[in-house]
Order: C-alpha cells, then sequence, then structure tokens
C-alpha cells in the first residue's frame, strides 16, 4: 500500500509542475523522496536473486571508500 501511494504521490508532484504549481527545486526534493520510498517499499515484491544482487552492490559500493 505505501507502494502505491508513493508512486501516486509522485504523479501528483509531476502534474503540479506541469501545472507550474511549484517550482522545480520543490518538484525535485518531492520526486526524490517519493522514488526512495517507493523503491524501499517495493524490496518486498523483488526475489530472493535480486535482493542478494542488490546486497552485492551496496558492499561494493562501501567497499570503495574503505579501501
Amino acid at each position: 500500500m505505501v507502494c502505491f501511494i508513493s508512486f501516486i504521490m509522485l504523479l501528483g508532484t509531476v502534474g503540479a509542475l506541469e501545472n507550474d504549481a511549484i517550482d522545480m527545486k520543490k518538484a525535485i526534493i518531492r520526486c526524490t523522496i517519493f522514488m526512495i520510498i517507493f523503491g524501499i517499499s517495493s524490496i518486498k515484491y523483488w526475489t530472493k536473486e535480486d535482493k542478494i544482487r542488490l546486497k552485492r552492490r551496496i558492499t561494493n559500493f562501501f567497499e570503495l571508500f574503505v579501501s
């Protein structure tokens, strides 16, 4: 449900930007927040292989800073 609501809010933000109801800076901030919420809430629908691949990418990303 959170996944669906965040996607609808994202579409609403884009619609408000098209109608000049909000400026570009606010739209970018809101879209980023809604995309993060959408991505995190959609993880439970991923397959096990996708979750392992994501974990590996995150681990490799942080190992770049440690090395």
